[in-house]
């Protein structure tokens, strides 16, 4: 990706734009050259077809200010919070991060019901399976594996080694 710089630089916009406009060089072209975005890209040629390097400047400017913003006083406070009560943030963080697993966890779940009911609807069966393995859900490896005849054993095993591996047993 372009230096951050050159990314706020209007005189790198205009003459990106100018590549294109008076150069005849393709968008996808530039974007590749110069290693930015190919949306900055197409932004840039806009403004300057639009205003000239006048408006690619002013977009520039106004991009450098907003990007020298300083922190809100609201992240700088819970900032000082936690610097100042390092205890209390560290049991903060504990509950935190329980309550992330437990929202993971039931992701998984959710997951994994998805799975096992659309495996008669959609076909998709093996990769299921595998899936299922990922997430370590043998009990359900067992009733989706039901559905299928005794040609997928060889799936239906590996899929249970993949959930005992992830459960650790």
């Amino acid at each position: 990706m372009a230096a951050f710089r050159e990314m706020l630089d209007a005189e790198f916009h205009e003459r990106v734009a100018r590549e294109h406009v008076e150069g005849g060089m393709s968008v996808v072209e530039l974007r590749r050259n110069h290693d930015v975005p190919l949306s900055a890209v197409r932004k840039w040629i806009e403004l300057f077809q639009s205003g000239g390097p006048e408006a690619i400047r002013a977009a520039a400017e106004h991009l450098a200010r907003v990007q020298r913003k300083p922190p809100s006083a609201k992240a700088l406070q819970k900032l000082r919070d936690a610097l100042v009560n390092p205890a209390d943030d560290e049991r903060s963080l504990q509950a935190r991060l329980d309550a992330v697993v437990t929202v993971g966890v039931r992701r998984i779940h959710a997951l994994a019901d998805d799975i096992e009911n659309l495996v008669p609807q959609s076909g998709v069966g093996i990769e299921a399976l595998l899936t299922l393995g990922d997430l370590g859900e043998l009990d359900r490896i067992d009733r989706v594996a039901a559905q299928f005849g005794p040609g997928n054993q060889g799936w239906v095993d590996g899929a249970r080694e993949r959930a005992l591996r992830v459960r650790g047993t």
